[in-house]
């Protein structure tokens, strides 16, 4: 997606940023007094009232959190252990602006909705969501899928923000502390993933089916495997990239050793995927450890 024009970020005193009760989260003092990103948002010089705002981490696009920006356009997110994070503003139906920002700080964006540089090349629309597997509590050993029936909610509707909430999922594994992660298809096009860190029950992770319908070649996994480094199976991760990926212009797919098994306890595993886009024939790698990352599978 294209980003839109970045006007200008000023810099303000916490105190002088007011949210009402409907923001995203609370504004108590003790929930400033750790990692925070917050601010107010204008679109074309008006408040950006219930814009739909995602917090990423800056290396992984790990999702930290996500939500709207309340009857002011204004928002506050935890951010606990991050300095910098990637920020992400839904400006219109088509345009995503996105921007580096240090944390522990009060921003204030003014953006503009206008695209003078858009063409006719690409084709932007939405497709219907369709979830496969929603996993609450993954990192604490719940099995895969275990909260799919919730989570297809979302199913059908171009865009999604899917609050988790204990109350209504329940407690897959007491006393720990639980992520979350969706995995979803947008129609025939593109294959994602939403993902909220532990604690994530009170998190409103982002589902979103903008859809490129510009001709490519389709991904055909030949090889994924996880661990070669360490003397692991051949071919042990093929089935599941494949399963996820395959018949797709591109596939953003979630390293994760609680779906994938632990082919070398012990021994810190890096994740190799080989796929083709038509008679090309191309790589993706993480470097160990490779468990809760990403590899990208692009054949646009």
């Amino acid at each position: 997606m294209f980003k839109t024009p970045f006007n200008s970020i000023l810099l303000m005193p916490v105190s002088m940023l007011a949210l009402s009760t409907a923001a995203v989260c609370s504004t108590n003092d003790a929930t400033i007094s750790h990692d925070f990103i917050a601010g107010s948002i204008l679109i074309d010089g008006h408040p950006a009232k219930n814009t739909l705002i995602s917090i990423q981490a800056p290396d992984t696009q790990d999702i930290l959190a996500s939500g709207i920006t309340d009857s002011y356009g204004n928002f506050f997110f935890d951010v606990i252990g991050f300095e910098e994070v990637l920020l992400e503003v839904g400006v219109n139906e088509l345009d995503m602006y996105e921007e580096k920002i240090a944390t522990n700080q009060t921003i204030k964006l003014d953006l503009t909705s206008k695209e003078p540089e858009r063409t006719s090349e690409k084709a932007l629309r939405y497709e219907p969501i369709h979830v496969l597997d929603a996993t609450y509590g993954a990192n604490c050993g719940a099995p895969r899928g275990n909260k799919t029936w919730d989570a297809r909610r979302c199913d059908g509707n171009g865009a999604c923000n899917y609050t988790v909430s204990a109350a209504r999922l329940g407690d897959p594994a007491p006393g720990c502390h639980k992520d979350y992660e969706v995995r979803y298809r947008c129609g025939t096009v593109t294959s994602k993933f939403a993902f909220a860190a532990a604690e994530a029950s009170g998190r409103t992770p982002y589902l979103s089916c903008y859809v490129d319908d510009t001709p490519g070649e389709r991904i055909q996994v030949i090889k994924a495997e996880y661990g070669r480094n360490c003397n692991a199976p051949v071919d042990n991760a093929t089935s599941d990239v494949g399963g996820y990926c395959n018949g797709f212009r591109n596939c953003r797919y979630r390293i994760s050793h609680n779906f994938l098994g632990d082919p070398a306890y012990g021994c810190s595993k890096d994740f190799r995927v080989d796929y083709s886009c038509g008679g090309q024939v191309k790589s993706t790698y993480h470097y160990p450890e490779a468990s809760g990352g990403w590899v990208e599978l692009n054949c646009q």
